[in-house]
């Protein structure tokens, strides 16, 4: 995959292209609206050239002193690539981006902050959910990936093939973590003889709908149930405890994702 970053600072800009080129991204940055303008214009005689996702720095510095650069190039080359944008800043938060985003008719769900960088692997699994979640914009890709099965040794060494639909939460085995937990809709569960990180990473390119909580926890969005106090509820039936970071988080996910907790 691709990706075009478009970041004034020369240190995170690199740290950046760094992280996503460790998972096989290939990367192109930019320092400014003019550089931007230039690649798209190349790209766009070379439809291979085009990026799988844009990252910009929302409040780019261009010549006049205005914060608003990464917006202003957004604003330009969105409706023209239709490509995933994720607007990266320490201040995204700000009232005044949000709104000249929804004048610009600019997606306002897709934000990661700098200092997510000191988790990269959360930070690169962000990147990967908004562009599962852009893609699910094609309903008949979105059909095509819910509805394939993919096939796990297990413990047992028997193989076992799971859908999208099959899934409710993804687990390391408490007193093993070289052993992964799928717990599954019928109630039953597989175990996996590997740890968590290879076994998520090959659910979560498949299955766009699961959702890397923390760290060891991965969780189908629409499996949920409801959330009581911070304890989450599944359609299965189980139940687990979640911090009040990971509620949060959750929640935004949700919001993201349209589901309904």
């Amino acid at each position: 995959m691709k990706a075009l970053i478009l970041d004034d600072e020369f240190k995170f800009r690199d740290e950046l292209a760094g992280l996503l080129q460790e998972v096989d991204f290939e990367t192109t940055c930019c320092q400014n609206e003019e550089e931007v303008d230039a690649f798209f214009t190349q790209a766009r005689a070379d439809q291979s050239l085009l990026p799988d996702v844009m990252l910009f720095d929302i409040n780019l510095t261009r010549s006049g002193g205005a914060r608003d650069g990464g917006i202003r190039s957004a604003a330009k080359w969105y409706p023209k690539v239709q490509k995933p944008l994720i607007f990266i800043s320490q201040h995204f938060d700000e009232p005044e981006f949000t709104e000249q985003m929804r004048r610009l008719n600019l997606p306002t769900h897709n934000f990661l902050n700098k200092e997510d960088l000191k988790n990269p692997e959360i930070f690169i699994e962000r990147v990967y959910h908004a562009i599962h979640q852009h893609s699910r914009e094609n309903l008949a890709e979105w059909i095509f990936r819910s509805r394939r099965k993919v096939g796990f040794t297990t413990e047992k060494g028997e193989t076992e093939f799971i859908g999208a639909d099959d899934i409710v939460y993804v687990e390391p085995r408490r007193d093993n973590p070289n052993r992964t937990l799928i717990y599954l809709e019928d109630g039953n569960m597989l175990e996996i003889k590997t740890h968590l990180k290879p076994v998520g990473h090959y659910l979560y390119f498949n299955f766009p709908n699961l959702f890397r909580l923390n760290k060891s926890l991965y969780i189908n969005l629409e499996k949920i149930h409801r959330i009581v106090d911070g304890t989450i509820y599944f359609t299965n039936g189980k139940y687990t405890d979640l911090s009040n970071v990971d509620v949060s988080r959750l929640r935004n996910a949700n919001l993201v994702f349209r589901t309904k907790i």
